[in-house]
């Protein structure tokens, strides 16, 4: 890049920094005119998009800087979350697998694996994907509510309170938890059919590169 270029690409990571997704998605615009091929440029537009929950385009910005940067844990992360927003879970479970198998250790991809995989219906597999993410970070609310919905669905009503209790342990204000253990304590009760509409936690974007 020139360095025009460069200050302006400063300029709009400043701006996404500060919130303002937009506004960086336009200067990067500007930018890909120019250096259509430049994977930090594409993963850096991937994530202005992701931001603004614009996912069809965060995943076909993410997918292109892939190509050119196949080695980008962050983008794949990013753009398996944006795939599983878009309900192509076959996909964003690729995607988590492949950021797995370059940062093995890394609880939110585990996690975010989890949701896709309870999302196919592959129950057992993602109660280990979230049980892995906890044996990493096991202050980590978000797995334990996922859990505790995995073992909801595979009928285990009282291991999943024990779920839904630790994550609320751990964040007392998640309305997710709260209410999944409502639901699951109203099943156990039998007074109303257990609700359909579990929430799912997943970890959101990631801005920059993810280093070991």
């Amino acid at each position: 890049m020139t360095q025009s270029a460069e200050a302006l690409l400063e300029q709009a990571q400043g701006l996404q920094r500060s919130g303002q997704a937009a506004a960086a998605v336009r200067i990067y615009r500007r930018l890909l005119a120019r250096f259509p091929k430049h994977p930090q440029l594409l993963f850096l537009l991937g994530n202005a998009e992701l931001a603004q929950r614009h996912f069809s385009q965060a995943e076909a910005f993410l997918g292109k800087s892939i190509e050119l940067a196949p080695n980008n844990a962050v983008a794949l992360f990013n753009r398996g979350n944006s795939l599983f927003e878009l309900k192509r879970l076959d996909e964003a479970l690729d995607c988590y697998e492949r950021a797995l198998a370059l940062v093995p250790h890394d609880a939110e991809a585990y996690n975010n694996r989890g949701n896709a995989l309870r999302e196919l219906g592959r129950l057992d597999e993602a109660l280990d994907s979230y049980n892995r993410a906890l044996l990493l970070r096991s202050d980590f609310a978000s797995a334990h509510d996922n859990r505790g919905n995995a073992l909801r669905a595979l009928g285990r009503f009282d291991e999943a309170l024990a779920s839904y209790d630790r994550a609320l342990q751990l964040q007392p204000d998640s309305a997710s938890a709260h209410s999944n253990r409502g639901n699951t304590l109203r099943a156990l009760g039998g007074s109303t059919k257990l609700s359909r509409a579990v929430t799912v936690r997943f970890s959101c974007c990631r801005t920059s590169p993810w280093t070991q």
